[in-house]
């Protein structure tokens, strides 16, 4: 592995893709809560 390399490898079909940013994680934080609220 590449020590500045962050992107985040499927280890079925070897795809990479970028890390989900922290302001998506929060937000789908957020929603799932209320989801479960409700």
């Amino acid at each position: 592995m590449s020590s500045g390399c962050k992107m985040v490898k499927c280890p079925r079909c070897n795809y990479e893709n970028p890390p989900e940013p922290a302001l998506i994680k929060g937000l789908k934080k957020v929603f799932s809560a209320k989801k479960k609220t409700n």
